[in-house]
């Protein structure tokens, strides 16, 4: 959700439509986060672990931190708005 949120201040809107993939767990993803959850992945800038579950429980280790910025910036190179910090 946070992430979202950055990604929408800094980029532009990013939303889920129809075609975002279900995870099996997404009964463990709060409900108050899925909307979040699904437009960055059908985004290209999540795609959840193996097995299609998003495993929000988990946590997130450096390297999945890392690989996630740098979707973000990717997709901001290929046509969201730019943001000078």
């Amino acid at each position: 959700m946070i992430l979202h949120r950055l990604y929408n201040v800094l980029y532009g809107m990013v939303s889920s439509g129809n075609s975002a993939k279900i995870y099996a767990d997404n009964g463990s993803t709060g409900f108050w986060a899925e909307d979040s959850v699904y437009a960055m992945q059908q985004g290209g800038i999540l795609q959840g672990k193996s097995g299609s579950k998003f495993c929000p429980k988990d946590g997130c280790t450096i390297e999945q931190a890392l690989v996630t910025m740098l979707r973000m910036t990717q997709r901001r190179n290929q046509g969201g708005k730019s943001c000078v910090l």
